[in-house]
């Protein structure tokens, strides 16, 4: 008899975090775990298990490309990974892959795992995937759209998060995993920073970057944090590399010790360990969710100044009045 596979697919620090606990486990009772590994996150583990790239998969921009080669390149990948019987573990803002995976006949059950703060609104504020059989129409929505997708038929299961707030509209089976064991991890004796900045994409033009660098800063030196930590977006890191390099330099005019992190760093396990300050550079990451239900303090950096976030609850009134 063929023995069912649980795949997961690791795509960011969060969705590591949230998967460690039943990956682990499910390793331990022999169970055939696979590992699917996203815009080069690696899955950080005590202990062995299978994992595969699928990077070089997926598309990163609409330009110029070949929908019809795509979706070939895509449902060779798909017959690869379901050639088993198989249950899903997947972020619910997925893409083609996940898609032909669900609806393939081993499937035989899917979760959706918590991946930040799309993960903690009703689901009346997302789009349903489909299946079109537009290859184009569907790609597009699927890879460049604003909102991001559900896809609900018969073989979703339930839910995984660190928070019972999360998935909020999941009524039925929602698994809540423990974060401790894994934040223990012998990898994580790093430094502890008393603040950490973090960037997003760094769309805007430089002067307005080094307008948002003057703000935290006048924050910072008002009280009294001297030393800082700063994590950009890891697309940045690839993309973005020449004005990550402008951002530093400008910085180190400014009188406050501060240490670029590696792309890979994992701000989770500071904000786990110690009540870190973190500033969100100009948008609305997903860490001020967790600096909140770790206890520690989130504040949102803008052109006309510091907001800080007192709770959870403050900050969902804040996101929805924007949004």
């Amino acid at each position: 008899m063929v023995k069912m596979k649980h795949i997961f697919v690791v795509h960011s620090s969060i969705a590591n975090i949230v998967q460690y606990d039943i990956i682990k486990s499910l390793v331990s009772q022999n169970e055939d775990v696979l590992i699917l590994r996203d815009r080069g996150h690696k899955f950080i583990a005590d202990f062995d298990v299978e994992s595969i790239d699928i990077s070089s998969y997926k598309v990163r921009s609409l330009k110029n490309i070949n929908y019809f080669a795509y979706k070939l390149k895509v449902k060779r990948l798909v017959k690869k990974l379901t050639h088993n019987p198989f249950i899903l573990y997947t972020p619910h803002s997925f893409d083609e892959i996940f898609m032909g995976m669900i609806k393939s006949k081993n499937c035989f059950g899917y979760y959706y795992v918590e991946e930040g703060d799309l993960s903690y609104f009703e689901i009346n504020r997302f789009d349903s995937a489909n299946d079109g059989k537009n290859v184009k129409n569907n790609i597009i929505k699927l890879l460049g759209a604003t909102r991001r997708f559900y896809y609900i038929n018969n073989k979703f299961k339930g839910t995984i998060a660190i928070s019972e707030r999360a998935f909020p509209w999941n009524t039925s089976n929602k698994i809540i995993t423990q974060v401790n064991e894994f934040f223990n991890l012998k990898c994580f004796d790093t430094p502890v920073f008393p603040g950490i900045i973090v960037w997003g994409y760094l769309e805007e033009d430089s002067a307005s970057l080094y307008k948002l660098v003057d703000v935290v800063y006048d924050y910072l030196t008002e009280h009294h944090i001297q030393s800082v930590a700063m994590k950009f977006h890891p697309q940045s890191y690839i993309f973005k590399r020449n004005m990550i390099d402008k951002i530093i330099d400008y910085v180190s005019k400014k009188g406050v010790n501060t240490e670029l992190l590696d792309r890979n760093f994992m701000i989770e396990q500071n904000i786990f360990k110690t009540s870190t300050s973190l500033f969100s550079m100009g948008y609305s990451s997903s860490l001020v969710i967790y600096s909140l239900l770790f206890g520690g303090k989130a504040f949102k950096v803008s052109k006309s100044g510091v907001m800080h976030f007192s709770n959870l609850d403050a900050y969902f009134e804040y996101y929805n009045h924007q949004h």
